[in-house]
């Protein structure tokens, strides 16, 4: 049919109905925790074969907004790869923000990964990159490119991770290291790196300040598969909230979804805080448990740490005592000067939970 014929015809509501499947349910894979599954302590987080669908006819509503928000996202991701550029979260956060479609930074992320569950493919090829809070320091030198000189993390204290997952994935390491330490905190970072402290134990200290980007973690996996013989150790809060962060670096996320398994480090250990690192410590260290973190706990027990008797046994603790501490609290019973080294001494004598 031509332009004019398009234009001549008038189309009843009936008939337009009838060119729009209403019914249509496109499937995309569950990130579910009900979708989920550890195989054993060893493992990471994988999703089974259910898939979820929506419709426009059952849920209007909520299914509008579903179906919406992935085409906007979509539609900012056609133009990425068309333009060959790459945007990060937040960037498409500030593209999108135009309530009620998008409201949060919650509603744009929760778009993305829907997108890439429908899509089945890592966010990387949609062109979608993070916003890295990531650093790492230590015994580690990095070639970004082929050709191209190599830098020394310590020599300007630190080196920052970028956002773009692909170019981590092209770097070249080398390093003299015996030990990988992740660390929760960027001021526990900040000591460690001021209190050189990969010299008291040959290691290199990776951050991302917080809960893991996608970025950070990456990163860590490519160390790990780079020097598989050197064990990966994490530095966390005596809390359920440590608890989670070390599981997102050992198994992944059930909400990251498919992206999840590739860049889990099964091998990781627990080096600290854990309660035998606190004994002494005085009485206004210690916080009391939150209705949040005894959620928190239950939800660890019977999801990740099914497999893993001595990270649960923490938590036990942590329930009987009702309380919980900071990495800060070891400053308290070691002082600022004794801390690193009782740190560095605990990892040469491999006193770390597997």
């Amino acid at each position: 049919m031509d332009a004019a014929g398009l234009e001549d015809t008038e189309c009843e509501p009936d008939a337009l109905a009838d060119l729009v499947d209403f019914e249509a349910t496109p499937e995309e894979v569950s990130r579910e925790s009900n979708n989920a599954y550890l195989a054993s302590a060893n493992d990471g987080i994988r999703l089974q074969q259910a898939v979820q669908t929506r419709s426009l006819v059952q849920r209007q509503g909520e299914s509008a907004f579903y179906f919406v928000r992935i085409f906007k996202v979509l539609e900012v991701v056609h133009e990425l790869l068309r333009s060959r550029k790459q945007a990060t979260q937040r960037d498409l956060y500030y593209r999108l923000l135009h309530p009620p479609i998008f409201c949060s930074t919650r509603d744009v992320h929760e778009a993305i990964q829907d997108s890439v569950s429908l899509l089945r493919v890592p966010r990387s090829c949609l062109n979608i990159c993070c916003s890295s809070r990531g650093a790492v320091s230590g015994l580690l030198s990095i070639q970004e490119h082929a050709d191209e000189p190599w830098t020394d993390c310590r020599a300007s204290g630190y080196k920052a991770l970028p956002g773009d997952c692909n170019a981590i994935l092209n770097y070249c390491f080398q390093t003299t290291a015996q030990y990988i330490l992740v660390v929760e905190k960027d001021a526990i970072f900040q000591r460690l790196v001021e209190d050189s402290f990969c010299e008291l134990a040959p290691s290199i200290i990776v951050t991302a300040k917080g809960m893991p980007d996608l970025s950070t973690r990456v990163f860590l996996r490519q160390l790990h598969e780079a020097f598989p013989q050197l064990p990966v150790l994490g530095l966390v809060d005596w809390n359920p909230s440590g608890v989670a962060i070390l599981g997102v670096y050992k198994w992944g996320s059930v909400r990251m979804g498919l992206e999840s398994p590739r860049y889990a480090v099964p091998s990781l250990t627990w080096l600290g805080a854990c309660h035998d690192m606190l004994e002494g410590a005085d009485e206004e260290v210690w916080q009391p448990l939150t209705d949040r973190d005894r959620v928190m706990i239950n939800n660890l027990r019977n999801g990740v740490l099914l497999h893993n008797d001595a990270w649960s046994q923490e938590l036990d603790l942590m329930e009987e005592w009702d309380c919980k501490a900071e990495l800060e609290a070891l400053y308290n019973v070691y002082g600022f000067a004794g801390f690193s080294q009782v740190l560095a001494q605990l990892v040469v004598e491999q006193t770390y939970l597997h």
